[in-house]
């Protein structure tokens, strides 16, 4: 059951960090840097690639039972927490208050929520029921 839980909310996790990446190459943001994606570049889609990526080899390990892998997890959503509060930062600091910045700025909200069941989900202690 806990693998499960773990691995649905890991995979929503994933696909919001995706969806983050193209939606904030719709802002203002993506012309700024050398490294800025621009929508539907290949840059864009490189990003997209290495985030699912990023995600499915640790979840996959997780679902055969190497027992690191959880950690690799916490860490990844740790960081996409710490992320997705600097993007709302930045989105708000910045005032793009586009229709994709108001967008990428609900994503990053409800990235940091996900995140944060993610650890109740993983980290929850097991009752045992009489």
């Amino acid at each position: 059951m806990e693998k499960r839980s773990v691995t649905r909310w890991a995979l929503l996790s994933m696909l919001l960090f995706c969806v983050q990446v193209i939606l904030l190459s719709l802002t203002p943001l993506a012309e700024y840097g050398n490294a800025a994606n621009e929508f539907n570049s290949i840059g864009m889609w490189l990003a997209v690639a290495m985030i699912a990526g990023m995600y499915i080899v640790p979840l996959g390990l997780y679902r055969i039972g190497l027992p690191f892998s959880k950690a690799i997890l916490a860490i990844l959503s740790g960081f996409g927490i710490f992320i997705h509060f600097i993007i709302v930062v930045l989105l708000l600091i910045s005032t793009f208050f586009t229709a994709a910045g108001v967008a990428a700025a609900a994503c990053s909200l409800l990235s940091i929520i996900v995140n944060v069941i993610w650890f109740f989900a993983a980290f929850r202690k097991h009752r045992l029921v009489h």
